[in-house]
């Protein structure tokens, strides 16, 4: 977890989910966002306070079909999702901690694609505000 200039904490997470449309594929895709559920889970328990921020291509469209193959009872639901990839897949989920609040600015892309990534590097600005202290910082992802 970071801890910014501001006295807020964000914990965040990057992950490139399985590519595909088979069945297999989806079979996969739902393990991954159970294993990310588990992640979300521990660290809101650990880190109550802190925003959580769950980066990356999930090769999947937003909503019911990405939130529904996971059950995430007992935790907060995900705010609204930013969006950077013109084919939706780039994206950035977050829920807010007891202190801190998690402000979308914009997402954008930062770097070309090359041999590392199939597409472009996207980065997402937030204002993430201690509600706490009342003191904002401004932080790209």
């Amino acid at each position: 977890c970071l801890s910014l200039s501001n006295g807020s904490e964000v914990c965040s997470f990057n992950t490139h989910l399985d590519a595909g449309r088979s069945d297999d594929d989806e079979t996969v895709r739902r393990a991954q966002l159970s294993q990310i559920a588990t992640v979300r889970n521990v660290l809101e328990r650990r880190h109550p306070n802190a925003a959580l921020l769950f980066v990356g291509d999930l090769n999947t469209r937003i909503g019911a079909e990405t939130l529904g193959l996971v059950d995430f009872s007992g935790t907060s639901a995900w705010e609204e999702p930013l969006s950077a990839m013109e084919d939706g897949t780039g994206r950035a989920l977050y829920t807010s901690g007891i202190c801190t609040r998690m402000h979308p600015a914009r997402g954008h892309f930062a770097i070309p694609k090359d041999i590392v990534s199939d597409h472009e590097f996207v980065t997402f600005e937030f204002t993430v505000e201690n509600v706490c202290a009342n003191t904002i910082a401004h932080k790209n992802f």
